[in-house]
């Protein structure tokens, strides 16, 4: 079992998404909140500090590191630990235990309970369950902090790493109707849910929604600035180099001279070089990407099985309401799963199609 506690840099995430109440306020259930999201022994009227609510906020945190140290089996960094009990701590400890999340950690997939951690961004809302823009800020600070190396950062050079669109991702981004806005009401602490609008580019760059103004002295730079030499000194330091080295038109006209005395170099650059101790090669050709002809391939795969099963269970009277059989046998069974196969096949990768060639 983990020995972790929770860190300063946790408990500021935290703190930052729960809000700040001084006074206590009522929430849907019908009871009261106050300080950074406590309800136990909150109560109309009541006031309080901040320091006061950081001490009830951690309080309300044990309970969590404990369920946090008890149900993940395997072993946790720090920052892995400070994310599980954010995550924990706004999903509630039951949410956490039967998660996918803890499931995949005890199954050592770090990334795959990190990618679950993701899901959780749905809240009810006037009887709708919709995506709200805070639990995805949220959820995204916590992927962030359980990815987080202890020691040097490794490197994903885009060079090397070439990123692909993950179609299945893709698949499940929302309708922007089903997103919904937290906007503060007056700096009290409390909140309503608004529709997300779109905006045009021009606005998005001045509307500073959602922005943290940095605060002046950040912007200032690290160093004074170094005075700048007189300008005097720099031309005669100029003149001095240019009587030095040979003006760059003399180069131009040199490298000229050179070319035309070696034609082999000019008609064959590689052959010139070789005996020289020079190796050059030709760059490799682009590797070729398969993934659109196999996404090809499994759609006109599919489209294959929907129209056979679909056949068969025609002949056997299924497509028919007057001659619809009975029971289901065994092999009703196994074309109508052909079916589903196919149609499931067909939908998904002519979507994926539709959006590469886009």
């Amino acid at each position: 079992m983990s020995q972790l506690g929770l860190s300063r840099t946790a408990l500021d995430l935290i703190k930052s998404f729960e809000g700040f109440r001084a006074k206590a306020a009522p929430i849907a259930s019908g009871a009261y909140t106050i300080g950074y999201g406590h309800k136990a022994t909150a109560r109309e009227g009541q006031q309080i500090t901040r320091e006061q609510a950081e001490e009830l906020l951690r309080w309300d945190l044990r309970p969590v590191e404990d369920a946090v140290r008890q149900t993940c089996l395997a072993p946790l960094t720090q920052p892995q630990f400070d994310a599980l009990v954010s995550f924990a701590f706004n999903i509630g400890v039951e949410n956490y235990r039967k998660s996918d999340v803890l499931q995949h950690l005890n199954q050592g997939e770090p990334i795959a309970a990190a990618l679950a951690i993701s899901a959780w961004r749905r809240a009810s809302f006037n009887g709708k369950i919709i995506i709200v823009d805070a639990l995805v800020r949220r959820r995204a600070a916590e992927v962030s902090l359980f990815l987080e190396t202890i020691g040097p950062r490794p490197a994903a050079p885009t060079s090397v790493i070439e990123p692909k669109l993950d179609y299945a991702a893709a698949l499940l981004v929302p309708k922007n109707s089903e997103i919904r806005q937290a906007v503060p009401i007056n700096g009290s602490g409390d909140f309503t849910l608004a529709q997300t609008k779109p905006q045009p580019a021009d606005e998005v760059a001045t509307a500073n929604v959602g922005l943290t103004p940095f605060p002046e002295a950040e912007l200032q730079p690290d160093e004074a600035p170094v005075q700048s030499e007189d300008l005097a000194q720099i031309e005669a330091a100029n003149q001095q180099d240019l009587q030095a080295n040979p003006p760059a038109n003399d180069l131009v006209a040199e490298a000229k001279s050179d070319a035309a005395s070696e034609p082999a170099a000019k008609a064959k650059p590689l052959d010139a070089f070789k005996g020289q101790g020079v190796e050059l090669k030709a760059p490799a050709p682009e590797p070729i990407d398969y993934s659109t002809y196999i996404m090809w391939a499994i759609f006109a795969a599919g489209l294959i099985a929907l129209v056979y099963g679909l056949s068969q269970l025609s002949a056997l009277g299924w497509l028919n309401a007057q001659s619809m059989p009975a029971n289901t046998d065994d092999k009703s069974t196994a074309y109508w799963l052909v079916s589903a196969a196919g149609l499931l096949s067909t939908i998904v990768c002519g979507y994926a199609l539709l959006r590469e060639k886009k």
